[in-house]
């Protein structure tokens, strides 16, 4: 019975990490689709300005800072690729460390009935 409790108290630290490696992950990924989201708006306004602009130095300058941008948004989106793929995988490593869990509180449950039949 003690070892199953210290299993169980070591599988709930790996459990609580778990669960600090996928918020870390998600929090990681919303900030990558902010920038996303931010450097799109950035586009548009470049490409707003380009569309105005009459003078051929302003016309350079603001092709060059939408192709910049552009430029961005497809790193990101590699980020994005690449954080959500890290994500899953540490959401896999969550559930089965919750499954484990969940093995242990079992046999400790069956192993509590037995030593006190008449309680359960």
């Amino acid at each position: 019975m003690q070892t199953l409790l210290a299993e169980l108290q070591a599988k709930q630290g790996v459990v609580n990490q778990a669960m600090q490696r996928v918020d870390r992950e998600r929090s990681g990924l919303i900030q990558i689709q902010v920038d996303q989201k931010r450097t799109s708006s950035e586009i548009n306004s470049a490409q707003d300005k380009l569309d105005h602009s009459s003078d051929a130095m302003e016309q350079k300058l603001f092709t060059e800072e939408v192709e910049r941008l552009k430029a961005n948004v497809s790193a990101l989106k590699v980020q994005d690729q690449a954080r959500q793929s890290v994500l899953d995988e540490a959401l896999q490593r969550l559930r089965d460390s919750q499954d484990a869990l969940e093995g242990i509180q079992d046999q400790l449950n069956a192993m509590t009935k037995k030593l006190n039949p008449g309680e359960h």
